[in-house]
């Protein structure tokens, strides 16, 4: 059966792919796998104490919030159910933790839980015979990060692709082709000719999973405020300058977080040059320690907000909520996170 479509590929293809794919992640961490005589849906596997269950699995691609509550208010309620799906975000998968449905990303883990059996396992990353980068990596290049960014940057007022591509500093075709990108893996909705309403928390999620996590650390060789070579402009915020995201970020806007007086704080900076100046000039410093990292989209450093009592301007809220989807810890604090000001939440 299929389920939860979000490519062109056939209904019967992405189902027998589904049920291959279960198969051969099962045997994968040693377990007896046969097909039934049943629907093409269903799958035996055999506990390792002999149990024999009846899976019924459900083909995906990237599937909604919205779409995996209505499968488990509708499941058959004696057997169990495994999602075979491209990718899972973290909440998609706590969802079908908390329901009681198994699930199998395709890129790369294992969940399966039944009387006498359970199965928490990293597995071999599974492609289907059949997809499109649409339907895989919704998000892909700078012109995915941008036009997903900034869609959740206001989403109920989101920027106009022209600029977008303006302030990225890309071709305005490559923001339209991200955005039909973001369409065709229903993450976003089209509301008319270049106007473009994001799907949430699903775009979110889609959007951490490919959020870039390089950085430059430094120590601070004299107090930043008192170096004018790099370009900080905290000043004028109407200008590009560097700005604060992270757990010090996340903590300015009101996130639910703990951090030490020296915790180093994660600071995005307008260019790769800017980052490479600083570490010549702090490269041997002993001060405090800083995270740096290249605005990969160009829209970080262009909008900036007060810091109040942080000495760096802020990210948007949307950035700092990115930066903490890197660790499980910061992850919890996301789910109690409404950040402060006019911002909608999007996680």
């Amino acid at each position: 059966m299929q389920y939860a479509m979000r490519t062109r590929v056939h209904p019967r293809q992405l189902e027998l792919d589904a049920v291959a794919a279960l198969h051969r992640a099962a045997e994968d961490v040693g377990l007896r796998v046969e097909r039934t005589s049943g629907t093409v849906e269903d799958l035996a596997i055999t506990a390792p104490d002999g149990t024999t269950f009846v899976v019924e699995v459900k083909a995906a691609s990237i599937p909604t919030l919205d779409k995996l509550r209505s499968l488990a208010a509708t499941r058959h309620p004696g057997r169990p159910t495994v999602v075979v799906a491209d990718q899972l975000s973290p909440p998609a998968r706590e969802l079908l933790d908390a329901t009681g449905i198994g699930w199998l990303d395709r890129r790369g883990h294992l969940r399966l839980v039944a009387e006498g059996l359970y199965v928490d396992s990293d597995t071999t990353p599974i492609r289907r015979r059949e997809e499109t980068p649409e339907s895989t990596r919704p998000v892909v290049g700078r012109s995915g990060l941008a036009a997903a960014a900034a869609l959740l940057m206001d989403p109920d007022d989101p920027m106009r692709g022209s600029d977008i591509a303006r302030t990225a500093r890309l071709n305005p075709s490559s923001i339209t082709r991200a955005m039909s990108a973001l369409v065709a893996g229903h993450l976003a909705e089209r509301r008319g000719r270049g106007d473009y309403r994001p799907i949430v928390p699903d775009l979110f999620w889609a959007l951490a999973d490919e959020w870039p996590r390089d950085g430059t650390s430094i120590r601070w060789a004299i107090p930043p405020e008192d170096d004018d070579q790099l370009g900080f402009n905290r000043g004028d915020l109407s200008a590009p300058g560097w700005a604060a995201a992270g757990v010090s970020g996340a903590l300015a806007w009101g996130a639910p977080l703990a951090a030490t007086a020296d915790y180093p704080v994660t600071l995005y900076v307008p260019d790769a040059q800017l980052v490479r100046r600083a570490q010549i000039l702090h490269g041997e410093g002993t001060g405090d320690e800083a995270r740096l990292s290249v605005d990969p989209i160009g829209l970080i450093t262009s909008r900036r907000f007060d810091g109040g009592t942080l000495v760096w301007p802020l990210a948007h809220p949307l950035f700092c909520a990115l930066d903490l989807t890197g660790s499980a810890r910061d992850r919890e604090a996301l789910e109690q996170w409404t950040p402060s000001g006019d911002f909608t939440r999007v996680w």
